[in-house]
């Protein structure tokens, strides 16, 4: 039983994750639609390229059912496959 709660623990911490990720995203999405100038535009555009990059790294655990078989019919969790992330190094 505490390998399920662990597991739960682990599913709500990526969800979490994800959601506020969005969030933010979604303001700077706002900020760049309203910047008034180019360099405002700019710089809000590479914030939004930031919180992508951040968003990505989260992600693949929860569209890839990684973290357990089980999960995978889940439809809270059955997300269309993605294409494997480049690594960076």
């Amino acid at each position: 039983m505490s390998s399920a709660k662990k597991l739960q623990g682990e599913i709500d911490r990526v969800l979490k994750g994800v959601q506020e990720g969005q969030e933010v995203f979604e303001d700077i999405w706002d900020k760049v639609h309203e910047a008034s100038t180019p360099a405002q535009k700019e710089k809000f555009e590479g914030e939004l390229k930031t919180q992508i990059k951040k968003l990505q790294r989260s992600a693949p655990p929860a569209s890839h059912n990684d973290f357990a078989p089980e999960l995978a019919s889940c439809p809270r969790f059955n997300f269309p496959p993605c294409a494997p992330m480049p690594s960076v190094c």
